[in-house]
């Protein structure tokens, strides 16, 4: 009996070692919980979220009378002006994680925004962790360095959801997120997307915000991002993805475009030996591409730019 016990104690560990790691720390991630119908800038009716500023965020729900535009997923969303027309001009969305970030563990930070037909689209939106919650009495733009960030290369001009994603390691205690834009005006790029808007602002819905742990080992004493090669950056006609630590193992590799539509799988039949593999890119166009790469059951996000002669 003491045997079996064992046995048993040590598949309970590793189960609850796997969802500690794959656990999304992002409460009411989908603004799916909301404690009535929202009207304009009432963040706050989907708890815990906030603003860290004196900015007013918006709520929405498909299924009320009011502020009733459709999200990714559910019947929640938030939104948020990017650019205003008074200078530097923010908004952003706040929340307490459901537990603190630990040092020296790597996590991937997702999350996906869609564009409001106003005039502008930008190229600057990101996610920055706080060690406790910010409450400052500005609307002017938060001068905090984002761990994620949409690539600068990258105009969020389309009309569908564009994901963002990305991974960092944490410093530790870290157990708020914020999500917005930390650039000045004059570090945000700006294109024309609807010449006959009036309103001169960039204005971006937010939904499915996830955050979890990517790092392997019980004791977080490696990253493994760190330990996924990929190269040549930029691409041509092919890449190789290659793990510098023998202990692990490719699984699979699944290509997304900017707007988070997957391209490709490139699935291996024998994952248990995969210590390289080399993608055929010919069919792709140029442009900015997310690399899904699993590894021995964990998946890490390697962005790639594909370029043409």
């Amino acid at each position: 009996m003491k045997k079996n016990f064992t046995l048993s104690a040590a598949v309970i560990g590793i189960f609850f070692l796997r969802t500690a790691l794959t656990q999304n720390l992002v409460p009411n991630n989908g603004f799916e919980t909301q404690t009535s119908c929202p009207q304009v800038s009432e963040i706050t009716k989907a708890p815990p979220w906030n603003s860290p500023t004196i900015g007013t965020p918006d709520l929405y729900n498909s299924t009320c009378p009011t502020q009733n535009i459709s999200g990714r997923t559910g019947i929640g969303s938030s939104g948020v002006y990017l650019l205003n027309t008074f200078a530097d001009n923010r908004e952003y969305i706040q929340a307490a994680l459901t537990s603190a970030l630990s040092g020296g563990q790597t996590y991937y930070v997702s999350f996906w925004v869609k564009r409001s037909n106003y005039r502008y689209a930008v190229n600057r939106m990101g996610v920055y962790f706080s060690t406790g919650a910010v409450n400052l009495a500005t609307t002017s733009y938060l001068p905090y360095t984002p761990v994620v960030e949409n690539p600068i290369g990258n105009m969020m001009s389309s009309t569908g959801w564009i994901l963002i994603a990305g991974s960092f390691v944490a410093s530790g205690g870290e157990d708020n997120i914020i999500i917005g834009n930390f650039s000045p005006d004059s570090q945000t790029d700006t294109a024309v997307v609807n010449a006959s808007s009036t309103s001169k602002v960039a204005y971006y819905q937010i939904d499915d915000i996830s955050v979890t742990a990517s790092g392997a080992g019980t004791g977080n004493l490696f990253s493994l991002q760190n330990n996924i090669l990929v190269f040549p950056s930029p691409a041509q006609d092919f890449i190789t993805v290659a793990l510098d630590n023998t202990a692990l193992s490719l699984e699979e590799i699944r290509v997304s475009d900017v707007t988070g539509r997957e391209t490709t799988c490139f699935c291996f039949a024998e994952p248990s030996s995969m210590q390289s593999a080399s993608l055929d890119l010919r069919h792709f166009n140029e442009g900015l591409y997310f690399l899904h790469i699993k590894v021995s059951g964990m998946e890490v996000v390697k962005k790639i730019i594909v370029l043409k002669n």
